[in-house]
């Protein structure tokens, strides 16, 4: 690849990454393990990680390594060959609930087989036009934000890179309802798209607004010529993501807004994260009242 593409690939991924980690420092009521918990966490899994060593295949004419690790349900796997670059990961979390764990090792199976195919096609095409190929890449890497007694919510990034000047990040979310021992999308929690919208668009357009003008160094006035001074949908241009803050239920919803969402993408990735008010818990759809509580 040239190396005057890898800058800004790696300056976006890093951005995202900067969000996702921003959103689970959020967690201001120790619903997450504190750093020294943390490292005891990572020494122990790495005492008791399996890691198959470093195998390199050989496909279509192509060589590639490929490496897993697992530990206490978690999952990594990587693979990097001239033609793709795949990596994919779940936490421990996540790996722990057999039904759930099923879900994402079927999703690593499709988006890696996708990938090997776009790739070898796009290969194909590069050559047949006289053009020189970029390796491809997918890398998925789910993160647990809350793990309450009856929900486990989810927040994902995905960065993709198909052969042009740049790659490109994505969010998702997924809640997992751990009663019922299915996946359910974070905004049916609501009576709907629009309700939630309603409650929480003053709020998400000023905390956006305020994050723009310190990208930008200059206070945000709306220019009808310039889109990114408007607001956004926050329901339909973001991953919704539900977090706790005591450990029992969603007192708070944070919004992940991939790059070009909200701004150019030099900007990269925002995420705004608002309490539940009586508005927000209003919206919410009676059937999961119970999964919420105002934020104090």
């Amino acid at each position: 690849m040239d190396p005057a593409e890898t800058a800004p690939q790696e300056g976006a991924r890093e951005t995202a990454q900067a969000s996702g980690k921003a959103l689970k420092d959020n967690d201001l009521d120790g619903t997450r393990p504190s750093s020294a918990d943390t490292q005891k966490s990572a020494s122990e899994a790495d005492a008791t990680a399996k890691a198959s060593a470093t195998a390199t295949t050989s496909e279509n004419g192509v060589s590639s390594s490929a490496s897993e690790s697992s530990a206490d349900g978690a999952r990594a796997v990587a693979e990097k060959s001239d033609l793709y670059d795949f990596e994919y990961s779940y936490p421990a979390e996540a790996g722990k609930i057999p039904t759930l764990r099923s879900k994402l090792d079927d999703e690593l199976d499709q988006e890696r087989e996708a990938l090997k195919s776009d790739a070898l096609e796009a290969r194909s095409d590069a050559k047949g036009r006289g053009f020189p190929y970029n390796a491809y890449s997918v890398n998925v890497n789910w993160e647990a934000v809350s793990d309450l007694p009856g929900w486990l919510s989810l927040s994902k990034l995905e960065w993709t890179y198909s052969g042009g000047a740049h790659g490109n990040s994505v969010f998702g979310s997924m809640l997992w309802d751990k009663n019922k021992d299915r996946m359910v999308a974070p905004v049916t929690l609501f009576e709907s798209p629009m309700a939630l919208t309603d409650a929480v668009r003053e709020p998400f357009c000023e905390a956006l607004n305020q994050q723009r003008a310190e990208k930008r160094g200059t206070p945000i006035v709306t220019d009808s010529e310039d889109i990114f001074t408007e607001c956004i949908d926050p329901v339909e241009s973001s991953a919704l993501v539900p977090v706790s803050s005591n450990g029992r239920t969603f007192d708070r919803l944070t919004f992940l807004i991939p790059p070009y969402a909200a701004g150019p993408y030099a900007e990269g990735s925002y995420e705004v994260t608002l309490p539940v008010t009586q508005a927000v818990f209003d919206a919410v759809n009676p059937d999961y009242s119970a999964a919420f509580s105002k934020r104090r």
